[in-house]
């Protein structure tokens, strides 16, 4: 009888030890699939939205000789920039660059939220040298987020639109457009620029992400000053 009893006892203790064996397993397998997962998460680029837009050149879209003439002031780190990227930017150049009535031009403002500011600017300005200006903002406002800037991803970005790397990397490292984001900066403040994005509308300076439907009221003004 007692020997029964010490064997029930044996066979409830392999049970027991061989049960939190299994769950440890099963713990140390879910706590590696987090961590690569998250791994993959932080390596991952999302593709930018397809936006069509006419007359590109550089950092600009439209007709030069437009009646109405919209600069941009941001920060592809400031998530209200996105917000205008994401929801007015597309019905702006439906409405008004595609008809010949908007000229339009993206511009920085320097490192104002950081050194990240300042890297990913002179990025998007390299990607331009490529022709490639408007398809790297897009990018990286796609994939803004913390750590999002750092070097080895914006080349990594440039590698995703297949830009020639080479070349891309060489602008990069020799900080060729420093001095053009840090004059974005400067013009930006003598416009009165305090914050992004901010517009300048024929000289008229719009600040925040507005609705479209003041956009459109600003610029039918200044059509309608303009004598178009």
């Amino acid at each position: 009888m007692q020997k029964q009893r010490n064997a029930e006892r044996l066979a409830r203790f392999i049970l027991v030890v061989g049960t939190l064996s299994l769950l440890g397993a099963l713990a140390l397998i879910f706590t590696r699939s987090q961590v690569s997962g998250a791994g993959a998460g932080e390596n991952e680029i999302l593709p930018g939205p397809s936006l069509s837009r006419p007359l590109v050149k550089g950092n600009t879209m439209g007709e030069p000789n437009a009646p109405v003439r919209v600069v941009e002031f941001s920060d592809f780190q400031c998530a209200y920039c996105r917000q205008f990227f994401l929801q007015t930017e597309q019905p702006l150049i439906e409405d008004y660059v595609t008809a010949g009535k908007v000229y339009f031009v993206y511009r920085t403002l320097g490192d104002r939220l950081g050194p990240a500011s300042q890297a990913s600017a002179e990025a998007a300005y390299c990607a331009g040298d490529q022709g490639r200006f408007w398809e790297y903002h897009d990018l990286l406002f796609a994939n803004q987020g913390s750590g999002a800037f750092l070097r080895d991803r914006l080349r990594a970005f440039a590698q995703a639109l297949d830009l020639d790397e080479e070349g891309f990397n060489a602008c990069l490292s020799s900080a060729k457009y420093r001095d053009q984001v840090r004059q974005d900066l400067a013009d930006g403040l003598q416009a009165g620029v305090r914050g992004t994005p901010s517009f300048l509308i024929n000289g008229k300076l719009v600040a925040g992400a507005q609705s479209y439907a003041m956009f459109r009221q600003e610029i039918e003004a200044a059509l309608a000053e303009a004598g178009d």
